[in-house]
């Protein structure tokens, strides 16, 4: 699921279409993170581009993988 996630938020976007529902499509992905999911992200993430981390930022919130941190 990581690798989905990480080419949708790579994507090209305008910034209607993000805020009106791009964000909710990439909160999907990240609730269907597994574990390696999580790793391969936390490993990663600030390889990505600033826009990539912006995006990411918006569509996670404190509770998302909870799972994950237990």
């Amino acid at each position: 699921m990581y690798e989905e996630l990480d080419e949708y938020l790579s994507g090209e976007f305008t910034t209607d279409y993000w805020y009106d529902e791009g964000f909710s499509i990439a909160r999907e992905m990240l609730e269907e993170f597994n574990n390696n999911d999580w790793e391969e992200l936390l490993n990663g993430i600030l390889l990505k581009s600033t826009e990539w981390q912006v995006r990411y930022a918006y569509c996670v919130d404190s509770d998302i993988n909870d799972d994950y941190c237990r």
